[in-house]
């Protein structure tokens, strides 16, 4: 392992969360050796560059406060990171329950007002798409 490559590693996790999917594609397009990927990965965890836990809850929090994501929307994007759902689960239950409510609240007045069947059915189509569930659309 080059000394080069733990060290460019470490400031690229330093400047935002990062979980080990984002460092892997990073040390790929480095060019950095296979057989150097799981020194670089553990001197990540040991030093504190990293952290699965801390990822998922900072994810979480920024899809929910800035993207205005639903938990269905947060709970694949994190799988497609290959994070464990353990985590996953515990950071959504963390949300912010009033905050949720009303990104949803806003989003939805933020489209045109559902006068008959087809616009409902077009709302619920854009919620959905924005990842919140057909329950907790049926339920505002």
């Amino acid at each position: 392992m080059t000394v080069e490559i733990r060290n460019k590693a470490a400031r690229y996790c330093s400047v935002a969360e990062r979980c080990r999917q984002e460092v892997e594609q990073k040390l790929d397009a480095w060019g950095a050796d296979e057989a150097d990927y799981e020194d670089v990965i553990r001197y990540l965890y040991d030093n504190g560059y990293l952290d699965d836990s801390r990822y998922c809850r900072a994810f979480v929090h920024d899809k929910v406060a800035f993207a205005q994501w639903g938990r269905q929307k947060i709970r694949y994007a994190l799988r497609a990171k290959r994070l464990p759902d353990g985590l996953i689960e515990r950071a959504l239950e963390e949300t912010d329950t009033e905050v949720y409510k009303k990104n949803m609240e806003k989003l939805i007045a933020s489209r045109p007002k559902a006068t008959n069947e087809a616009d409902k059915a077009k709302l619920v189509r854009f919620m959905l798409q924005r990842g919140y569930t057909y329950e907790e659309i049926a339920n505002l």
